[in-house]
Order: structure tokens, then C-alpha cells, then sequence
């Protein structure tokens, strides 16, 4: 790394993790392959380098655009009047690039996580356990809450029919230092709910990696129950680790904010299909304050249509 950014991450007192780090060490490459330091990239250049590194996250590579885009700037007020290779330094072409253009460059990648609601219930039946099956229909369903509290704290007595009635809460633990929400009730479908009654009288975990043993589970009214060695909550698992091992366990490319964006496609095509709309009526519609509601969420409207445009209904 030259002297040039070395200054730099002095001045922002940046780590070796932080993001603008990362980013210098991943550009270092393309900086020798154009002979020059990367704040004096053409939009051409960068765009190649941002396909060449092959990024898989819009955030990530919207962040690393914007690190990017202040060092530059600071290369313009600060680094052309003290460094001879920024003396050419005229313009930051990291501030042109558009949202639209970096969501261009991996929104397939993006579109290509969603799965249909069919896929979704052929990997819950690959799993040995009924509370996994049962996670993964929640997480398409638009329950999941902080640190997934909503899907820990659900009781068979939450059911009333298609109805469930999610009682934050229940669960102090899972509340420390912020506030508890509020209750609120969403449709659910018939597999929940079947996946949910088999949960009621199963009396063990199933581990999903081999190295572990089969576990006992508590004798308590939640769905997900805890185990019987680990009846303090400080001593359980989170469900963020859980989910993984369930993922990797039926090899399934994919993670749990890819599941929950499957569902947000899922119930927007449904929409179109109820009121014969397209998915663009609905993203930019007032139809789209049901998704919100569904899944709790407060969804960008331009980001998720920029990412899933492709799988919704035309």
C-alpha cells in the first residue's frame, strides 16, 4: 500500500477490517494493471474493476463506491498539492456512478438467490426437524423480529385458524435495552401451521452436524423449544447460527435475508395475480404497505425493485 493511502487511513484511523481498508488491498491489483492510484480511475475503469472482483452484495459495493468516492475527494482538496502521481487529479468519477449502475452489475446475482414458494417446501421437508422446517416457513412468511425473537417466542395457543398472533415480549431476554413491540396478527399458511403442531409433541433435536448428539428438549409451550441442558436463555444458541447449519445442511446456496426476500417476492406476485396488477404497480403502490405489514419492515421500494425486478410479475 503507498504512501498516499497510508496517510489517509492515518487520518480516518482505520483498521485493517474496516471497509476502506478491504477496499484498498482489493484494488491494489488493478492499480498496477492501469499504472495508476485508483483515485484517478476512468468510470470505465472502476466499473471493470467493480465486475472483475465479483461482488455479490449491492451494500458492500454501494459502501466500498462511497469509501471510494471520499477518498478521492479528500486525493482532490488534500493529495494532488502533495503527492506528484495525483497531480493529474481533476475529477472524482467515483461521485458519477449511479445506484442504478452498481445495482446493474449484480442485480442478477441477486435475482438468482430467490427461490419459489415449491423450492421453499421441498428443502423443509429435507430437514429432520420439524422446528427447522417450521423456522424456514417463518422466515418466508414475514415473521422474524429482533435477534429472531417473534419466531422464538410463538406458542400453539398464538394459532387461531389461518390467523397467528405474534406476542412480543415473552422472552425478557431477548428485549435487554430496547423496546418491546407491539402485538400483531398475520395470515399464515397451512404447512406453518402443520409444521407448528408437529413441534408441539417432538421431544428432541436432531443435530444437523454429525460430530453432535441427538439433545432432549424442554418440556415448555414455545414452538422452537430449548434444549434441556440449556434451559438458561444466556446459554442458547442464537437461531442466526441454527438457521446456517439448516441452510448448509440441505445445500442451499443462500441465507436467511435471501429466504425473506423470496417471501416479499412471493407475496408481491401473489397480489398481481389476486388484482391483475404488475409487480411494478404493486413495489411503487400503496398495495406495497402490505409487504411492509407482512414482514414488519420498512422496504425501499427503488433498492428491492432495482434487485428483483426480474422475478416479479410483468
Amino acid at each position: 500500500m503507498n504512501e498516499i493511502k497510508q496517510k489517509y487511513l492515518e487520518l480516518k484511523k482505520a483498521t485493517k477490517s474496516d471497509v476502506i481498508t478491504r477496499a484498498f488491498t482489493k484494488f491494489a491489483k488493478y492499480e498496477d494493471k492501469y499504472k495508476k492510484d485508483l483515485s484517478l480511475f476512468t468510470i470505465k475503469e472502476i466499473l471493470d474493476t467493480y465486475i472483475a472482483l465479483e461482488f455479490t452484495s449491492f451494500e458492500l459495493l454501494s459502501n466500498i463506491n462511497s469509501q471510494l468516492n471520499a477518498y478521492t475527494e479528500w486525493c482532490l482538496s488534500y493529495g494532488k498539492h502533495h503527492y506528484e502521481e495525483l497531480k493529474g487529479l481533476k475529477i472524482n468519477n467515483y461521485s458519477s456512478i449511479h445506484t442504478n449502475e452498481l445495482h446493474a452489475l449484480i442485480g442478477n446475482i441477486e435475482a438468482d438467490k430467490i427461490i419459489t414458494r415449491e423450492e421453499l417446501l421441498e428443502m423443509a421437508k429435507e430437514l429432520p426437524n420439524p422446528s427447522d422446517a417450521f423456522i424456514l416457513l417463518c422466515l418466508f412468511e414475514g415473521i422474524r423480529g429482533r435477534d429472531y425473537s417473534e419466531i422464538r417466542e410463538i406458542k400453539w395457543e398464538d394459532f387461531n385458524g389461518n390467523k397467528l398472533h405474534i406476542v412480543p415480549g415473552r422472552i425478557p431476554k431477548l428485549y435487554e435495552g430496547v423496546n418491546v413491540p407491539s402485538e400483531r396478527f398475520i395470515t399464515v399458511s397451512d404447512e406453518l401451521i402443520a409444521y407448528a403442531d408437529k413441534c408441539r409433541f417432538r421431544t428432541y433435536y436432531t443435530p444437523l452436524i454429525d460430530t453432535e448428539k441427538i439433545t432432549e428438549l424442554a418440556d415448555e409451550d414455545f414452538i422452537v423449544k430449548r434444549t434441556k441442558k440449556a434451559r438458561d436463555w444466556n446459554k442458547q444458541p442464537k437461531l442466526t447460527r441454527r438457521i446456517v447449519e439448516m441452510l448448509k445442511y440441505i445445500g442451499a446456496d443462500i441465507s436467511a435475508s435471501d429466504v425473506r426476500d423470496s417471501g416479499k417476492v412471493y407475496y408481491i406476485n401473489d397480489i398481481c395475480k389476486k388484482h391483475n396488477i404488475k409487480g411494478k404497480d404493486v413495489v411503487f403502490g400503496s398495495y406495497y404497505h402490505d409487504i411492509c405489514l407482512r414482514f414488519n419492515d420498512n422496504i425501499q421500494r427503488q433498492t428491492f425493485w432495482n434487485k428483483y425486478n426480474s422475478k416479479l410479475t410483468d
